[in-house]
């Protein structure tokens, strides 16, 4: 995402829904400055202890539809499986007002694979690759 989109080193992030900040992390590690935006607020609390050893990052309770933001601030926009959530209408021209002319939208979610073979595939691949991931009782219901 930092390369595809520009990002300068001491970017401004808007995140969408953060969550519990899983995907807020590596952006306040390398020291971007992340403004989320989460609607719950037990999410919120745990996303806000989760990254309260970095002062760049702030988490606000409340809907994205009527957070007023301020525009041109932004140089990056992200939400990680949570913009299916928010109301669509106006959702993208809200966002290209925030972002900077040079700026960029990232949207992503998680899709489940489907096709013969490929959760026995990929297990036998992170048993061999990455044996830390599994505990005992699961390698043993892979052998």
């Amino acid at each position: 995402m930092v390369s595809l989109s520009g990002l300068p080193p001491q970017g401004q992030i808007l995140e969408i829904g953060c969550g519990t900040g899983q995907t807020t992390e590596p952006f306040a590690h390398r020291g971007y400055r992340v403004l989320c935006i989460e609607l719950g607020e037990r999410l919120a609390a745990v996303a806000r202890s989760k990254l309260a050893a970095h002062s760049q990052v702030v988490v606000r309770t409340g809907a994205f539809e009527v957070w007023p933001g301020e525009e041109g601030a932004f140089d990056l926009t992200v939400s990680a499986e949570a913009f299916h959530w928010i109301n669509q209408t106006n959702a993208y021209r809200k966002i290209a007002r925030r972002l900077r002319p040079e700026g960029a939208l990232t949207l992503f979610w998680n899709r489940h694979v489907q096709g013969e073979g490929f959760f026995e595939t990929a297990h036998e691949v992170n048993r061999r690759e990455a044996r830390e991931l599994f505990k005992e009782h699961q390698l043993e219901l892979l052998r």
